[in-house]
């Protein structure tokens, strides 16, 4: 398989590209990329993360949990598999299971990396399944009777079943939001979701968006200046990640590595700077409040470029947490 694929790259020309990208894995690891701290089980008493204003100790340790359950289950559909094979009793559905077993391990081992919502959706959907396996196979030995109800197994089995059931629950915040939405009617829809919002005004690329009131008077004279004072496809640069202001101020990226943090490599950086140098940006829109990719400082991910702006330019004017600067020579 790794030679058709490796065939398949040198064909098309991006073999050597796609052993660069594998050797450069661990600088990014360095970093500080995939590095985040897996949830500690005290964090269920002190969570301090208030994802939601009256429920956000409820959501965080919820999610806490449900780490812990995701490699639970998998221990014990191992355990009650390998003993299942171990006495001889062997049925169809025991692939289907270590199908699940094997697909939720490996799925989980990224989530170790990475552990946060997204990341733990992908291990939970075959560990939820193999839950259920076992919850099926756990009725079938009651009903027949190889399992008396009154047992200490049948027992904690149920117990974990219901255990298993609240983890996987929403909070009662999502789901009194998903009750309140779904209940509505769509004009009522409308009206809640966009009353804190305004329509962006002067902008022919941002027709009919919305976007919160404070960030819109933000966003529009952002984007206005820029067009403005620059020229049609003069370049400009977003820094460190705002991509969207090249396409609504009809602006090109001045490289294309149009967010700093795809440009891990420092080959990759050098890239970026040579270019704007060649190019002798004039504007930069320096973003203060804008998302850095697992909260790395600009200085720490692109030292280089950081070093570059703070040399050759100066703010010259500034709209909330947007700053746009200027090369210091043009």
């Amino acid at each position: 398989m790794l030679i058709l694929v490796g065939f398949s790259f040198a064909v098309q020309g991006v073999l050597l590209d796609a052993l660069g990208t594998v050797a450069s894995l661990p600088s990014y690891a360095i970093l500080g990329f995939s590095a985040l701290r897996f949830p500690a089980l005290d964090e269920m008493v002190r969570a301090t993360v208030n994802v939601f204003p009256s429920s956000g100790v409820e959501f965080w340790a919820r999610q806490t949990v449900k780490a812990y359950w995701i490699p639970w289950m998998l221990s014990v559909g191992g355990v009650i598999l390998g003993l299942r094979l171990l006495l001889g009793r062997r049925h169809p559905d025991d692939r289907i299971a270590l199908g699940l077993l094997l697909v939720g391990g490996m799925l989980f081992r990224r989530s170790i990396w990475r552990p946060d919502l997204i990341h733990f959706q992908t291990p939970l959907v075959p560990t939820v399944i193999l839950g259920l396996m076992l919850l099926r196979w756990l009725c079938d030995g009651i009903r027949s009777g190889a399992l008396p109800f009154r047992s200490v197994t049948a027992g904690i089995g149920l117990l974990a079943c219901l255990g298993s059931a609240l983890v996987l629950l929403p909070p009662s915040e999502i789901i009194r939001r998903g009750i309140e939405i779904n209940t509505r009617g769509v004009s009522q829809k409308f009206r809640s979701s966009d009353s804190r919002k305004r329509p962006v005004a002067g902008i022919p690329r941002a027709a009919g968006i919305r976007l919160p009131a404070g960030f819109a008077d933000e966003f529009e004279a952002t984007v206005n200046y820029i067009r403005t004072h620059t020229a049609p496809y003069e370049s400009i640069i977003a820094f460190p990640n705002g991509a969207a202001y090249h396409f609504f101020a009809d602006r090109p990226s001045a490289s294309r590595f149009s967010e700093v943090y795809l440009a891990g490599k420092r080959a990759d950086r050098l890239e970026v700077l040579r270019e704007w140098q060649a190019k002798k940006v004039r504007y930069i829109i320096y973003s203060l409040a804008t998302w850095r990719l697992d909260g790395i400082p600009e200085h720490v991910l692109a030292p280089e470029l950081y070093e570059h702006i703070l040399q050759l330019y100066r703010m010259e004017v500034r709209f909330g947490n947007t700053l746009i600067l200027k090369r210091r020579d043009a």
